[in-house]
């Protein structure tokens, strides 16, 4: 039996999970009798690499400007923090592969591409490496890496950085951005759905995905809109149950009827899609799952590096907003619903169009296609 092996990581957000969610979701589908093992590449580290990447989300919060100088190190000299995971995760790694045996590898993870490919050289392992990669725009050079089979993209801005980075168009592939299964069946007629409050007076429904950035935040925005719009208001704060008690018991008494707020949950999808306007950090796979289900988005912020050109991404191909300055929210909101929510209908308009719901589909099917000349090959 055929076997891939997913290299992931756990802790540094949850947008290569998704990733790696996606492409199950396909493979099951295709039920080709390929074996999948995924693992988590900061635990071949040990201990050390471990607790870096569960520090990742407190130091790109807490200390933007430390983690963006990280972030740059690895544009300045990627050769040496290859060579640094490389030497870190060797041992482990070997082993892993003596054991899983795999005939392909595919990372989502750029601290792990160019240091797998040095450990798979220097020991005379031939197994080809496919690069996903997770980033919509700001493309870290660890992404690039000549010695990859294929580096899959999901926007036609990291093909073209990929591409000035050296990669040859002949092994690039522009396939969008993988999103859960879940968040891939809208039809167009809901798209044309017209938004309740411009149609008889109903309330607005705001779904924030911000828990982290941080409680006083989540407050200042769910305030704003409360304050200023007749509207309901669900937060999400994922798995940060000292910030859901903290919102819940500040917002609950001033706005018992219509304030919810959400811990950890399975149903990230049916919120946004009983939303009208979701307000989100810069993530790219929140942003893409909100772009296949035609929901409007207002950004409120981006971590330093990798989704710093993520709010441009957006507002260039008008697939939301950006809004910089909280204080000027019901500013944006009010333009967005104006004029029986002109702007609201253009942007999922946009994401219509824009909208790649087959991109997981794809990609796996690529994958499928490759696993199958390298057998042949093999054969």
């Amino acid at each position: 039996m055929d076997k891939i092996l997913f290299i992931s990581s756990n802790y540094t957000g949850n947008g290569h999970k998704s990733i790696i969610q996606s492409l199950y979701n396909q493979f099951e589908k295709l039920n080709q009798g390929i074996s999948i093992e995924e693992v988590d590449a900061f635990l071949l580290g040990g201990v050390f690499t471990k607790t870096l990447s569960k520090l990742y989300n407190k130091v790109a919060v807490f200390a933007p400007r430390l983690w963006g100088a990280l972030y740059k190190l690895g544009n300045k000299i990627p050769s040496l923090i290859n060579s640094f995971i490389e030497s870190t995760i060797k041992k482990n790694f070997l082993k892993l592969i003596q054991e899983s045996k795999p005939n392909l590898i595919v990372t989502v993870h750029p601290a792990f591409i160019g240091s797998i490919i040095n450990i798979l050289e220097k020991n005379g392992l031939n197994i080809p490496v496919i690069v996903i990669v997770a980033d919509l725009d700001n493309i870290s050079h660890l992404w690039a890496d000549k010695r990859s089979l294929y580096t899959l993209c999901p926007s036609k801005e990291s093909y073209n950085s990929l591409v000035e980075l050296g990669i040859p168009k002949d092994r690039l592939r522009i396939f969008g951005f993988p999103t859960r299964d879940i968040f891939n069946h809208v039809s167009a007629e809901n798209v044309h759905i017209p938004i309740a409050c411009t149609v008889d007076n109903s309330r607005l429904n705001f779904f924030i995905m911000n828990g982290s950035q941080g409680g006083s935040f989540s407050k200042q925005i769910s305030e704003s809109l409360l304050e200023n719009f007749n509207c309901n208001v669900v937060i999400l704060v994922g798995k940060n149950t000292r910030l859901k008690k903290s919102l819940e018991s500040y917002l609950k008494p001033k706005y018992p009827d219509r304030i919810t707020v959400y811990g950890f949950t399975d149903k990230v999808n049916y919120y946004m899609m009983n939303s009208d306007i979701l307000l989100i950090r810069a993530s790219p796979n929140v942003l893409m799952e909100a772009i296949n289900l035609c929901k409007p988005i207002i950004i409120t912020g981006s971590f330093t590096g990798q989704e710093e050109k993520n709010p441009q991404f957006v507002t260039r191909n008008n697939l939301g907003v950006e809004c910089e300055d909280i204080n000027k929210l019901p500013q944006v909101v009010r333009e967005l619903i104006d004029n029986n929510g002109k702007m609201l209908k253009e942007i999922r308009e946009s994401q219509l169009k824009f909208r790649q719901p087959n991109a997981a589909s794809d990609i796996v099917k690529f994958i499928v296609s490759v696993l199958q000349n390298i057998k042949n090959k093999r054969d």
